[in-house]
């Protein structure tokens, strides 16, 4: 199913404004590239990026966090739904590995389509209401990308 799919690591200077691009066509500001982790997958098709997301990773805890997954919003429907499930296994499979049996791997999202993404690849609803806080230590931090 994932043959004609080609799956690589994320790297910032080849990928950054694509994937950034691909979170504004979707009318999100994005998250500036040093805030991105270096653990991220991007998934292309036909030579074209279709899918990319990120994995945070604790080494104190055995939890990581899949974050800022994005489709192409050109690419189509069916496309970008198989580059989705194969960018969610692949973290979730690199989120094993990093983290063992024990661990776990949580998200945040808003999406719709994309929580049941998730809920198609094993993953369960938590907390539903919930409220997101941040602290700055630079007052010259832009948070244009932690705010709705």
């Amino acid at each position: 199913m994932f043959k004609d799919f080609t799956t690589v690591k994320y790297n910032e200077e080849q990928h950054y404004s694509i994937v950034l691009k691909m979170w504004q066509d979707y009318g999100w500001d994005g998250v500036e590239a040093k805030y991105l982790p270096t653990n991220g997958v991007v998934i292309y098709f036909n030579n074209k990026i279709i899918t990319a997301g990120f994995m945070y990773t604790c080494d104190n805890a055995p939890i990581a966090m899949l974050n800022y997954v994005v489709g192409n919003i050109n690419a189509e429907k069916q496309v970008r739904g198989v580059a989705l499930n194969l960018l969610i296994n692949t973290l979730t499979d690199d989120a094993r590995k990093h983290l063992g049996d024990s661990g776990f791997v949580f998200t945040t999202i808003q999406h719709k389509g994309l929580e049941n993404v998730y809920k198609r690849n094993g993953y369960s609803v938590g907390e539903t209401k919930m409220t997101s806080l941040f602290k700055p230590f630079d007052n010259n931090f832009n948070t244009d990308f932690l705010i709705e």
